[in-house]
């Protein structure tokens, strides 16, 4: 598998830097901040480390303090450094080691996103997800477009203004802008009426819309529904690993239903 990545262009280096790094500072701390063994082999006032140094600020009877605080403040401006410097660079190793550099633009028309390091990835983790929690489609007249999902899909209704609404229920609800969202299994799906125009999937936005069905069966049923109704359908298709049937709602956005095959 390392020589798999290897020959992608992976690196372990990215990973093994923040590594080293912490190992390099804690060494040099521990070294830094030794006193027993400092204080044993070195006789020479002069060339004393920190700890031995700061412990001769206090004598016996007195002691100095505000020389001690002032030494301990000194002692800490390294350390304060080594911090700041590290802060500036937190470990993005993790999120960028492994990938290779042409596998990573990211351009929306052609104005290439924020990245950082040499692979080109957003900074920080992925987000993850579990499925969609809902999509909303707008429509240009409701009522057609309710009556056509509601005939062909017959979700039931799961958020909607009802008729005799008062004015805080309708603020409650001006989500919906009038439409309405309807309960798809285990999602949400909501027309919006408030579009002007037609839809084309050559443009930026959606290409299609899929809905997951147990079976061929089901396929065959869906057209047979379709046909009673009058909606045009491409008929079942065997596109290789599954059975899809495509046909288009009435603002001309494009449906499909999709059965995996076992």
């Amino acid at each position: 598998m390392q020589e798999i990545a290897a020959n992608s262009g992976a690196s372990t280096w990215p990973l093994a830097r923040p590594t080293l790094a912490t190992a390099a500072v804690f060494s040099f701390l521990a070294s830094r901040d030794e006193y027993v063994w400092a204080l044993t082999v070195i006789s020479d006032a002069s060339k004393r480390t920190l700890p031995p140094g700061i412990a001769a600020f206090q004598g016996e009877h007195c002691s100095a303090w505000g020389r001690v605080f002032a030494a301990s403040t000194l002692a800490v401006v390294p350390v304060a450094g080594l911090t700041a410097g590290a802060v500036k660079n937190p470990p993005n190793a993790i999120a960028s080691a492994g990938c290779s550099a042409p596998f990573a633009v990211y351009c929306v028309s052609g104005t290439p996103w924020p990245v950082t390091g040499d692979c080109g990835r957003i900074s920080g983790m992925p987000v993850s997800t579990n499925g969609y929690a809902h999509i909303r489609l707008t429509v240009t007249d409701i009522v057609r477009s309710r009556a056509f999902y509601e005939d062909i899909f017959g979700w039931p209704v799961a958020y909607e203004v009802p008729e005799d609404a008062d004015a805080s229920t309708r603020e409650q609800l001006a989500f919906l802008f009038d439409g309405v969202i309807y309960r798809a299994g285990d999602s949400l799906f909501g027309l919006r009426p408030v579009a002007s125009d037609t839809f084309d999937e050559n443009r930026v936005g959606l290409d299609h819309l899929s809905f997951s069905v147990a079976g061929l069966e089901d396929l065959e049923a869906a057209e047979a529904l379709l046909d009673r109704r009058g909606v045009t359908h491409s008929g079942v298709k065997d596109i290789g690993s599954a059975y899809i049937l495509e046909f288009r709602d009435p603002d001309n956005i494009a449906l499909e239903l999709f059965s995996a095959k076992t």
